[in-house]
């Protein structure tokens, strides 16, 4: 008697395993999201709180937002902004700085540099990326440290309440 597998074992296995990696990829691909979300998350945070300790510990913000992190930004779709080019920085007229931290290159959030009010103004732009980054952009907005710091509004010095986080000064938002 020969021993060895027969041919309909061997196509038993070769469905089990296809019906296993019919299961595991689609989650791989789940999970592949999931930790890019929590990337830009912690990006978007740590990118927050570097300008907000460059301004702390410089008194005033670099004219090149990228000079005040490490984090990776974008000005625009696919445009990494370089630590030399002029692009995210602040303008003289109006010392408003203007980046965004991305999802998978795409802006996710953006982050508004205001010089002259010593503040930071972070917002969604998930309306404006298409595709399957749409939706993880949108969850990225949703996190509860990012939603806060989206919702929050502080007093600037003409009185008047605007949105953003005041840096420098006393501030109830946690990261």
């Amino acid at each position: 008697m020969k021993k060895g597998f027969t041919m309909i074992e061997l196509i038993f296995v070769i469905v089990i395993l296809g019906i296993l990696a019919a299961v595991a990829i689609p989650r791989l691909a789940a999970t592949r999201d999931d930790a890019e979300i929590t990337k830009t998350i912690s990006n978007a945070s740590l990118a927050i709180r570097d300008f907000t300790g460059y301004y702390t510990a410089q008194g005033d913000f670099n004219a090149t937002a990228a000079n005040m992190t490490n984090v990776q930004l974008v000005t625009a779709k696919d445009t990494p902004q370089d630590k030399e080019a002029n692009a995210g920085a602040l303008t003289s007229d109006e010392s408003v700085a203007g980046v965004f931290v991305p999802f998978k290159g795409e802006p996710c959030i953006g982050i508004k540099i205001l010089g002259a009010s010593a503040g930071i103004v972070v917002t969604n732009n998930s309306a404006n990326i298409n595709g399957s980054a749409k939706s993880a952009c949108a969850s990225v907005a949703g996190a509860p440290g990012i939603k806060t710091l989206i919702d929050s509004k502080f007093t600037n010095s003409a009185g008047e309440e605007v949105s953003g986080v005041k840096i420098g000064g006393t501030s109830n938002i946690k990261f």
